[in-house]
């Protein structure tokens, strides 16, 4: 036996005799097509089946099939028997049962020899022989995972077209409701997207309602996805609409965004295609992998309309166009590199590729579509709309550096490495430091008196400074260079810190309950990474001949916070929660089994999950740390690219 089936289970192929959605829901299942669950939800398109490959799960077949006949006999006695009074014409098993053992129906009870009670043993026996072939299953879908994948899927025609009249006439609410979001909207200004000017919006929103079926389905999309915001980020309601229902305004945007063609160069297809994009890392607890395909478009429809190049014919585009322009290539950059590392795979564009201006810090009231020139941009320390995505903008142009140090460091001599590691480090500090005093660092229990929409701007800069220098220095820890030891444990324990310390003050009754929205898939993700790195350094600097030494008592509780709020997030955020937990655990179990760590931990024999920490030489340990994240990351032979 090889060591890569040391501890996996036995897995078999089994019939699947219930549908997809009766064993996600745990509901009985009468196995017709479509089933009667489905039927009555009104799901029937959802209701499919997976089958065994061919050859396997035959004798469960038949045995499925030999009920059949039975059932159907002992039904055709019951609906002879002349003093049978609880016969039943539905089809449906559920309803059968119902009948036959109601005891409103009849003041007889049948007994144990009643061609019902037979019924009944039939039933029993089916359901044992499903939950005997159910044990293996793996999970289904998640429901916050479906959600977000079928908006998305439409754009790759999941879906049929629809008509606009269609359109509005299913999804749009009434012109009271969508004044409310739109209102909440905007005055959110932690999540309302720069690119879109307050003024000239309200222009065209009364245009919209003068003529609907006149306005473009792309600037439509766009106001789908503002209402998507402002229900599930912003938690507003309308039309007492239950939450199963909040995804209905992204998937009118999405049939709208195809209406409008958005994979060409048109009017408002990038700005609605990124604001759906935006809306969806704004609401996902779990970020879909196929958002990256999206953002692929969206890049290259935005490249050739010129929204990268700076304006060079004041005759076509206007002063308020050029800004606007900017204000979305800024974002589009932004998103891109930032989902795409969320995902694992490499962003479709370099910030360093294209000579385009960052966004000037201007506030709405400042300029519109008449204005002839832009005014002067105020100064950073006055804060306007604008002022987080500009800060942004500057930590973003680092950071795609610094992803393309690290994907290549190992390439490359060491000499290079290093100088090019010190330069970006340097870089990264400096415009750290250069933050507008109110967007820098500061505890929760000193933000008393800050409004919530500074608070979690303040943390989101925080945190992508924090990571920054975490992906900078992460690999540098594994060969024992001081300065990398130092800065990812800094880095790693304030971004930790930070989460743990705001995490309960966006529950209901908190400092920032307002901005929920915050504890999204994008910064849980941040969190996590955090507290692997946190465990990374904590257990490289216990070892012997460290070349740096943490506190660990600090790092011990800042690991112990961390794992109680993993397993509090585990439940609606996924595996990947689940397994940074264990990772958590294992390196508190380390920490407390020796002091200092030998160079060598030998793997644990329960099933419990244990990390082989081998802190020896570079390709060693660098291999180790792969195998580990090929665990972490459930990949199966395939290269890992280091976060």
């Amino acid at each position: 036996m090889t060591s890569q089936t040391i501890g996996r289970g036995i897995t078999r192929n089994r019939e699947r005799l219930a549908c997809t959605e009766c064993r996600r829901r745990k509901l009985k299942c009468n196995r017709s097509l479509p089933c009667s669950a489905c039927t009555r939800r009104g799901a029937s398109d959802s209701c499919v089946y997976q089958r065994a490959p061919s050859g396997e799960g035959e004798p469960k077949v038949r045995a499925e099939e030999r009920l059949e006949q039975l059932e159907k006999i002992v039904k055709n006695l019951i609906s002879e028997s002349p003093n049978d009074v609880s016969a039943a014409p539905s089809s449906a098993w559920e309803d059968t049962v119902h009948v036959a053992s109601s005891s409103s129906s009849s003041s007889q009870q049948p007994g144990s020899t009643h061609l019902s009670s037979a019924l009944e043993d039939i039933q029993e026996l089916r359901s044992a022989i499903a939950a005997n072939g159910e044990d293996d299953e793996q999970p289904v879908v998640s429901v916050h995972q479906h959600q977000s994948l079928e908006p998305v899927g439409i754009l790759f025609g999941s879906s049929s077209p629809m008509t606009l009249q269609k359109i509005l006439a299913t999804y749009l609410p009434s012109r009271q409701d969508v004044d409310r979001l739109i209102s909440a909207y905007f005055r959110a200004q932690s999540i309302a997207a720069p690119f879109i000017h307050s003024h000239h919006f309200r222009r065209l929103y009364a245009s919209f309602w003068a003529h609907p079926l006149r306005t473009s389905p792309s600037w439509i999309s766009l106001l789908f996805s503002i209402c998507h915001i402002s229900i599930n980020a912003l938690k507003l309601q309308v039309d007492d609409s239950p939450p199963t229902k909040n995804f209905r305004f992204s998937q009118a945007a999405a049939y709208c965004l195809a209406l409008g063609e958005y994979y060409r160069p048109k009017p408002f297809a990038v700005e609605a295609l990124l604001l759906f994009i935006q809306s969806h890392c704004l609401t996902s607890l779990i970020l879909p992998p196929d958002t990256a395909p999206v953002i692929g478009t969206l890049i290259r429809v935005a490249t050739a309309m010129g929204y990268h190049q700076p304006p060079t014919r004041p005759d076509i585009l206007t002063p308020f166009e050029s800004e606007m322009r900017r204000r979305t290539w800024s974002l589009c950059m932004q998103l891109d590199l930032l989902v795409s590392f969320h995902l694992g795979l490499p962003s479709a564009m370099r910030f360093s590729s294209w000579p385009c201006e960052p966004p000037r810090n201007l506030s709405d009231s400042d300029f519109d579509e008449s204005s002839l020139e832009l005014p002067p941009s105020r100064p950073r320390t006055n804060p306007t709309g604008t002022v987080f995505i500009i800060e942004k903008h500057n930590f973003m142009v680092v950071f795609d550096k610094i992803q393309h140090h690290a994907l290549s460091a190992r390439s490359r001599p060491p000499h290079d490495v290093e100088e090019e590691l010190v330069e970006l480090d340097s870089e990264m500090r400096r415009v750290h430091s250069e933050l507008p005093p109110a967007l820098k660092p500061l505890a929760m229990k000193d933000s008393v008196f800050d409004s919530p929409n500074i608070i979690v701007t303040r943390l989101c800069v925080t945190f992508l400074y924090c990571k920054c220098l975490i992906v900078l220095h992460r690999q540098h820890v594994l060969t024992n260079r001081p300065g990398s030891l130092k800065t990812c444990y800094e880095a790693s324990g304030m971004l930790v810190r930070h989460f743990c310390d705001s995490y309960d003050e966006f529950a209901p009754g908190g400092q920032v309950e307002s901005e929920r929205w915050f504890m999204s898939s994008l910064t849980v993700h941040d969190f996590l990474l955090g507290a692997v790195a946190l465990s990374l350094v904590t257990l490289a600097s216990s070892r012997a001949g460290a070349s740096y030494t943490v506190d660990r008592a600090v790092a011990t509780g800042l690991l112990e916070r961390s794992r109680d709020i993993t397993a509090r997030l585990e439940p609606t955020r996924g595996a990947e929660t689940g397994h940074v937990r264990q990772v958590i655990e294992s390196t508190l179990q380390q920490l407390q089994a020796s002091d200092p760590l030998p160079d060598k931990v030998m793997p644990s024999t329960s099933d419990d999950f244990r990390m082989d920490w081998d802190m020896g030489p570079q390709d060693t340990a660098d291999s180790l740390w792969d195998e580990f994240l090929a665990q972490y990351l459930n990949l199966d032979g395939e290269e890992i690219i280091p976060f």
